[in-house]
């Protein structure tokens, strides 16, 4: 059966009607879930900066800089979620976007890395709520292959941010310093809480709220082979796309070596 939808590209008979149009729905909704990749690698080429910066003594140390965002990320998916249900989507979506400003400014303000890695963890925890909620109001608002059409979208958005944000970092790390980073990703964040305040209306439906409780989410997932399946081969390619973006930003780090050694 195929989905109804308005001339305006307004779904019916799935779920609330969009507040925007569909198109800036998309736009939106590919931010939102953009923030995470854009605050990974975004920093790999101001990793030696950081590391200089902190007079950190080896220089894998500055990648724990991606690595307690990682954890916040990881952590927060698993509180933002559940939160949705019961107490609504734009509500926590807002919030969550909060924390991450404030993880934002802390990182911006650091004065040691210590610092800067709890702040990275704060921001990836309220980045988490981006992530996870812009998937659920998708979910609240398309079925089918209306729901499809929007996610293929909002991930191509998704996997293209790891091919332009380690040049975009290289540029702010360039003409100014590591700190560039976190003005675009604060101002990122302030963007998507006006934008998302304004213009995103509360999409959860009473009906599937509290339908199941967190351990009963948490058994549903982990015994559907299908969805298991494909969380890991997800989880694979963001593993490999990250990678590829840290070995380019390494590679391009250290052109003036190889100008050396060929000479």
């Amino acid at each position: 059966m195929q989905d109804q939808q308005s001339p305006g590209g307004q779904p019916t008979g799935v779920g609330p009607r969009l507040k925007t149009s569909f198109a800036e729905f998309v736009v939106l909704t590919a931010l939102l879930i953009s923030l995470t990749a854009m605050s990974i690698d975004i920093m790999l080429p101001s990793l030696p900066q950081i590391g200089a910066a902190f007079s950190v003594a080896h220089a894998n140390e500055t990648q724990q800089v991606l690595t307690s965002y990682m954890l916040g990320l990881g952590f927060g998916q698993l509180v933002w979620g559940p939160l949705s249900d019961r107490f609504g989507r734009k509500l926590l979506l807002l919030l969550g976007l909060l924390v991450f400003v404030i993880g934002a400014l802390a990182c911006l303000l650091a004065p040691t890395l210590g610092v800067m890695l709890a702040a990275r963890a704060v921001q990836g925890f309220g980045g988490a709520a981006a992530r996870v909620i812009s998937v659920a109001i998708v979910r609240d608002l398309f079925a089918g292959r209306q729901m499809a059409r929007v996610m293929s979208t909002v991930m191509t958005v998704f996997i293209a941010v790891p091919i332009f944000a380690p040049s975009v970092g290289q540029a702010l790390a360039h003409v100014g310093n590591w700190r560039w980073n976190f003005y675009v990703l604060l101002s990122a964040g302030l963007i998507g809480i006006v934008w998302a305040g304004y213009r995103l209306s509360e999409t959860s439906r009473p009906a599937s709220a509290g339908r199941f409780g967190f351990i009963d989410g948490c058994r549903a997932v982990l015994s559907n082979r299908v969805t298991l399946g494909y969380t890991i081969a997800g989880g694979f390619m963001f593993a490999c796309s990250s990678a590829t973006s840290a070995a380019r930003s390494r590679f391009s780090s250290m052109s003036m070596l190889w100008v050396r050694y060929f000479r």
